[in-house]
C-alpha cells in the first residue's frame, strides 16, 4: 500500500510482466518473469483498475469466453460460471445486458472473470477503489474465500482499514521504495502509541543506562547516540 504515485501499479505490472523491471529478479512459482514469461503468466490471473469485460455480452456470456480462453471445456465453464454468478451475487442478473449493471456490479464480475481458471496467485490492483460500502465488503468476502481456498493474493490499495483487515504482510511503498514490511501488528507497534525517551548525559552511562530501563519495564530499548527509546504502549 501506499499514497497516489507510490508506485504500485508499476509494482504490479512488473510482475505480471506488462513491463519490464530495470534490474533484479522477479519468480512466480519459481518462473523468472523475463527468460520464462509465458510459463511465469501461467501461474496467475490479474485486475487491473479499469474493467475488462465486454459490455455485448452477458455476466455468464463474458465468464463463458474467459473460461474457454483459459482451457476449460464447455460443460467445465458453464459450472464455473454459474459458482461464479451465484459467489458474487449476480444470479439474478447474469444473463441481462451489462448496460444495467451499476459500478460495484461491474467490478464484482470483473473479479469473478479472474477467478474463473482457479489461478494460484491473483493480482488484484485497487479492487475496491470507488466501490460503496455494502459492495466493498462483498468484495472483501470474495477475497477472503478464494484465500482459504488456498490461492495466494496480492493486492495494492490506499485503504488502511482494508489492508489491516485482508493482509496477512503489508509492504509500505513510497517514491517506488519499499519503505517498512511486517503483519499488520507488527507495523501497528512501530508506530503510535506512548514512548519513553532518556537523554543520558554521559555517553558512557548509556549502556548501563539501557539495562537499568529494560529490565525495570521489561521491554527493549533502541539506542541512538545518547537518546534511549522504548515504546510504552497505546
Amino acid at each position: 500500500m501506499g499514497p497516489n504515485g507510490a508506485g504500485k501499479t508499476t509494482l504490479l505490472k512488473m510482475l505480471t510482466t506488462l513491463l519490464h523491471q530495470d534490474e533484479g529478479e522477479i519468480f512466480l512459482n519459481g518462473f523468472n518473469t523475463m527468460t520464462q514469461s509465458r510459463l511465469a503468466r501461467q501461474q496467475f490471473s490479474v485486475t487491473g483498475q479499469a474493467t475488462a469485460i465486454d459490455q455485448d455480452l452477458s455476466a455468464r456470456e463474458n465468464l463463458l469466453i474467459f473460461g474457454k480462453l483459459t482451457g476449460l471445456t464447455r460443460n467445465a465453464a458453464s459450472s464455473r460460471a454459474s459458482e461464479l454468478l451465484t459467489d458474487f451475487d449476480l444470479t439474478n442478473s447474469a444473463d441481462q445486458a451489462l448496460a444495467t449493471f451499476s459500478g460495484g456490479m461491474r467490478r464484482r464480475l470483473d473479479l469473478a472473470i479472474s477467478l474463473i481458471g482457479n489461478p494460484n496467485i491473483l493480482f488484484l490492483d485497487e479492487p475496491t477503489t470507488g466501490l460503496d460500502p455494502r459492495t466493498r465488503t462483498q468484495m472483501w468476502h470474495a477475497i477472503q474465500k478464494l484465500v482459504a481456498s488456498g490461492s495466494t493474493v496480492l493486492l495494492t490499495t490506499q485503504y488502511l482499514e482494508e489492508a489491516d483487515h485482508l493482509a496477512n504482510r503489508i509492504a509500505l511503498i513510497d517514491h517506488g521504495k519499499m519503505i517498512a514490511i511486517g503483519t499488520p501488528s507488527e507495523l501497528k507497534q512501530q508506530v503510535g502509541g506512548m514512548q519513553l525517551r532518556l537523554e543520558v548525559s554521559d555517553l558512557q552511562m548509556v549502556a548501563q543506562t539501557r539495562s537499568i530501563v529494560q529490565g525495570i519495564l521489561e521491554r527493549p530499548v533502541s539506542v541512538t547516540d545518547r537518546t534511549l527509546t522504548v515504546l510504552l504502549g497505546n
